[in-house]
């Protein structure tokens, strides 16, 4: 038993990287997307499609691999020592680990916070308690169990038992998919944002932290200071900008992002005068976000405005004492100057910055 292979449709799936999905779906497409974010459409609608599509082949694959297990007599309860075992002491790639710790009804994260150092007793523990659990549920009689083979199709049967297993690995690998999903989605859709628009607004992109002339690089960071997902350089003058698709229901996020920064910064040695930029997703009604950001000399931009690119291009160009390409575009012609500004952009270069 210790011989069964993940299958490749469904280890590839455990972990997506954004060059993968980038040649899956062509860099046009982020073109497209892009644009609707800059006129104050939601990327949730892209991004939530793009996650339930691979939520959907991946759930499809691991129910796949269950049967064809089921039709060589190994049943879902007898690959937790097999998972485990390859868990413990196998050489897995990140993809099969990730499979793996499915079939244990284990994340990655819960992998590192449940069981902390001691996997092997701990994990054992906390099994035998789940398949107790399942063991008393089969005892309560429950109208719906049935205590035989409760799915049969082409000689495959499963168990009440087993059914409840196969939800919970099923809940274990949505946890895994949708975590990767934020936190790709995120990671690459800052760069394409923040990247594109500062170009489109006339800033040439640099390597972190280059003074050597001015413009703006992305996502830097070092030991003295908090991160920042975009940094602009003109002179002796900088603007820090944090951006999140934050919902209103996380205003002490944005807040956090705000006041993170200094008022004066050193960068490569030299002394600048910086200000606070954020940009989120939409504020609630009741946020006094934007006052307290005032006070501390921050700024608040919301993509859910349609007229947000208007309002940072303004922002910036007051703030570093440059021209705004954006002063005389109407709002009725700005997607068309949006649509045309972005061609001329490369994406592929922004996504592998």
């Amino acid at each position: 038993m210790n011989l069964i292979k993940i299958p490749e449709e469904l280890s590839g799936l455990a972990k997506l990287s954004k060059q993968e999905l980038v040649e899956e779906l062509g860099i046009e497409v982020f073109r497209a997307v892009l644009l609707n974010i800059f006129l104050g459409k939601n990327v949730r609608n892209f991004t939530e499609a793009l996650t339930r599509n691979r939520l959907l082949q991946s759930n499809i694959a691991l129910w796949k691999f269950f049967c064809e297990q089921k039709k060589l007599g190994v049943s879902p309860l007898d690959l937790i020592p097999v998972a485990k075992e390859k868990l413990l002491n196998g050489r897995l790639s990140p993809k099969d680990r990730a499979v793996y710790e499915w079939l244990v009804a284990m994340t990655n994260k819960q992998t590192q916070n449940v069981l902390r150092k001691s996997h092997d007793k701990e994990f054992d523990d906390l099994t035998q308690a789940t398949l107790e659990m399942l063991d008393k549920e089969l005892l309560e009689g429950h109208s719906y169990i049935s205590h035989g083979a409760i799915f049969g199709e082409e000689g495959v049967a499963f168990t009440f038992k087993e059914m409840c297993w196969i939800s919970l690995v099923l809940g274990s690998q949505t946890l895994t998919i949708r975590g990767s999903e934020k936190s790709l989605h995120g990671k690459y859709f800052e760069k394409l944002i923040l990247g594109s628009i500062f170009q489109i607004l006339g800033l040439k992109l640099l390597e972190v932290e280059d003074i050597s002339q001015n413009g703006f690089w992305l996502s830097s960071q070092n030991e003295d200071r908090r991160e920042a997902d975009g940094t602009i350089v003109n002179d002796n003058v900088g603007i820090r900008v944090d951006i999140g698709f934050i919902g209103p229901g996380n205003s002490e996020i944005t807040l956090d992002k705000v006041s993170r920064f200094t008022k004066f910064d050193e960068i490569s040695g030299k002394q600048y005068e910086m200000s606070t930029i954020v940009i989120v997703d939409t504020l609630g009604e009741k946020s006094k976000a934007r006052e307290l950001a005032k006070k501390i000399e921050g700024e608040i931009i919301c993509m859910s405005d349609p007229n947000w690119v208007l309002e940072l291009a303004e922002q910036v160009s007051e703030k570093l004492s440059i021209n705004n390409p954006f002063k005389d575009v109407l709002a009725e012609n700005l997607e068309d100057y949006l649509s045309e500004k972005l061609k001329t952009l490369d994406l592929d270069r922004l996504i592998n910055y």
